[in-house]
């Protein structure tokens, strides 16, 4: 079941969220530009946003049927919209910062993780989901 569905929407899924960082990481390099921020806070927030939005708009276009079945509920909603603002901060671990970006206040995005922010999340969301009247 699950090898059917990867191999069925994968790809699609795929080139939705391709076009939404497409849109989302050149945008948020000119924020990080022109706003006093940390670098790895305006990906994650650029990759949080793209996810929300592309869900969203998923859900719009398609006569109001969330496809992504994992999306479907508000914790799964949430994680598709965390995992995307942790591929944000991947992108800020992975490439350099050009010149001319915002040197202020630099926030080392390994220690961020480091810190367990997402496994604090994830718990907090597996706890709502296991307190949760069936």
């Amino acid at each position: 079941m699950i090898v059917d569905d990867l191999m069925g929407l994968g790809p699609n899924y795929a080139i939705f969220i391709a076009l939404g960082f497409a849109i989302a990481l050149p945008v948020a390099a000119l924020a990080g530009r022109l706003l006093p921020a940390p670098r790895a806070l305006v990906f994650a927030a650029a990759g949080l946003v793209c996810m929300l939005v592309m869900l969203t708009l998923m859900k719009e276009v398609f006569f109001g049927v969330q496809i992504i079945a994992g999306a479907r509920s508000l914790p799964g909603f949430w994680a598709q919209a965390i995992a995307g603002a942790l591929a944000g901060l991947a992108f800020t671990v992975l490439t350099p910062p050009r010149a001319g970006q915002n040197p202020r206040k630099p926030v080392n995005a390994i220690k961020l993780l480091g810190r367990g922010l997402p496994l604090r999340i994830l718990w907090i969301m597996l706890r709502s989901m296991a307190s949760a009247p069936a």
